[in-house]
């Protein structure tokens, strides 16, 4: 079955997020694969998300970039309790929250490429070429 245009943009994220990420993490192997134990990282298993609200922002500061990630994200991330509290966050042992600086790199970084492309960002609506006038 043929790659669909979402499969090979989530493909490309998650092999820049590997290159950027993956590389300096603790939990990962000389191969950058994960050796996380008994769960699945929270980059990993919240990508799609995670894409979608770094791609609606612009700014030369983390801040909002965090901001989006806890309400777009962690909001809906098992690990978060109803007041807003984390256990992983809390204790230091979330990969967004510990390698968000780097998840924005590679994030902006396919953006950039797929801009190049002509290639929608995240979230946005393909541009439906018609005829030449």
């Amino acid at each position: 079955m043929p790659e669909t245009n979402r499969e090979r943009r989530q493909q490309a994220y998650r092999e820049a997020i590997r290159l950027k990420v993956c590389s300096v993490c603790l939990d990962s192997r000389d191969d950058l694969s994960c050796s996380l134990g008994g769960r699945v990282c929270a980059i990993e298993g919240h990508l799609s998300q995670l894409v979608e609200a770094l791609s609606g922002i612009d700014s030369s500061r983390i801040d909002p970039y965090e901001e989006a990630v806890r309400a777009l994200v962690c909001s809906d991330c098992e690990q978060q309790d109803e007041q807003g509290q984390c256990r992983l966050r809390n204790k230091g042992d979330c990969a967004l929250e510990s390698f968000l600086p780097f998840v924005v790199d590679a994030v902006e970084d396919v953006n950039q490429r797929l801009a190049l492309e002509g290639e929608p960002r995240a979230g946005e609506p393909a541009q439906v070429k018609g005829p030449s006038s």
